[in-house]
C-alpha cells in the first residue's frame, strides 16, 4: 500500500508512484481515451472522444489541487463543518492533512495522495488508498477506500467506495468532474446543459441542509430528485449523459473554463444526516458514476 508520506517521490516499503505518473485507458474501438493520475487522488485527468478534451483543467484560487479533471471525495464529501464528526455519542475533531495544500477538511481526505494500484488492462484500473489515524489524514478510524474506472466504446464507469478495517464509522463518497465551457476552447461551441432537479438543498443555520421544491438557480448548488439523468452536449461534439446511484447532484460554474456536474452520496456539513453510510467491514459506502458518450 503507497505511504502518503511520500507525496510526489518514490515511496520505499509499500510500493513505488511518482505523482505525476499517468495511466492510459483505450476504449476497444480506439474512439475513446481516458488519462488517470494515481499519485493525484487516482483522479480522471482527461477523456477524449473522438479527438475532442471533455474535461477541463482551471485556474483555482488555492494552491490545493481543487480544479482538474475528476477527483474522488472520501470519506465525506464537500466541507465537513469545522473539521468535527459527531457519531454515536461521540465528537471527534480531525487534526490532520486532508490535501498536501489547502483548506483543511475540503472534499474529504482522498483526492490529491497517492493511490496504489491494484490492477490494470487497457480499458480498466483499480486503485486504493489507506485513511486512518496513522495517516496524514487522521481520520479517526482505519479503512481504506477503492476507486476504480472501466471504459467500453460508449461509456466511462467510475466507481468509488469507502470499507471499514473493524469499527463503524459514518462515511460519504463523490465525485468532482469539471467538464469543457467550450469544445477545443472555441467560443462558437459552448456546453448546452440539461439539469432538472425537483428540489434543491439549502444550508441551514446549524450548517446542515434541509430540502425545498423551490430551485433557484441551477448553476451552484445541490440538488435531488432529478427529473432525468443531466445531459451535457456541445455544437458539432460529443453528448454525456451522466448517470449515478447516488442521490445528491452538485454544480458549480467558478472559475472560468470549466463547470462541474458532481454525483454526492451525502451533502456536505455534519456527518449527523440522514444520507451518510453506517460504514462496517461488511457494508462499504458505495457508489458508481457513469458518463454515457454519443457522438
Amino acid at each position: 500500500m503507497v505511504d502518503r508520506a511520500g507525496y510526489g517521490t518514490t515511496t520505499g516499503d509499500h510500493g513505488d508512484m511518482v505523482a505525476a505518473e499517468a495511466y492510459e485507458l483505450i476504449s476497444p474501438d480506439g474512439r475513446l481515451t481516458a488519462r488517470v493520475e494515481p499519485g493525484a487522488g487516482g483522479r480522471l485527468v482527461s477523456l477524449v472522444v473522438d479527438g475532442a478534451e471533455v474535461i477541463a483543467t482551471c485556474q483555482g484560487g488555492y494552491d490545493a489541487d481543487y480544479f482538474r479533471g475528476s477527483f474522488p471525495m472520501a470519506p465525506w464529501c464537500g466541507l465537513l463543518t469545522d473539521g468535527i464528526v459527531d457519531f454515536d455519542g461521540r465528537r471527534y475533531e480531525l487534526t490532520g492533512r486532508t490535501s498536501p495544500a489547502g483548506p483543511k477538511y475540503y472534499h474529504g481526505a482522498v483526492h490529491s495522495w497517492p493511490f496504489e494500484v491494484l490492477a490494470q488492462t487497457p480499458t480498466t484500473i483499480e486503485q486504493q488508498i489507506r485513511i486512518g489515524p496513522d495517516q496524514p489524514d487522521a481520520w479517526p478510524w482505519a479503512g481504506r477506500v477503492r476507486h476504480d474506472y472501466e471504459l467500453t466504446d460508449e461509456k466511462l464507469v467510475a466507481r468509488l467506495s469507502v470499507h471499514s478495517d473493524g469499527e463503524e464509522f459514518p462515511g460519504a463518497v463523490g465525485f468532482h468532474p469539471w467538464f469543457v465551457s467550450h469544445l477545443g476552447g472555441d467560443p462558437a461551441r459552448p456546453a448546452d446543459i440539461d439539469f432538472r432537479p425537483g428540489q434543491e438543498l439549502v444550508r441551514t443555520a446549524d450548517s446542515h441542509r434541509e430540502p425545498t421544491p423551490e430551485v433557484g438557480s441551477t448553476e451552484n448548488g445541490l440538488f435531488i430528485d432529478l427529473a432525468a439523468p443531466p445531459t451535457i452536449s456541445w455544437p458539432g461534439g460529443p453528448t454525456l449523459q451522466l448517470e449515478s446511484t447516488a442521490p445528491v447532484w452538485v454544480t458549480y460554474t467558478h472559475p472560468e473554463g470549466g463547470f462541474c456536474v458532481e454525483p454526492w452520496t451525502s451533502p456536505d456539513g455534519p456527518m449527523d444526516n440522514t444520507y451518510v453510510h453506517r460504514v462496517t467491514p461488511d457494508s462499504p459506502c458505495t457508489m458508481e458514476f457513469v458518463i454515457n458518450i454519443s457522438r
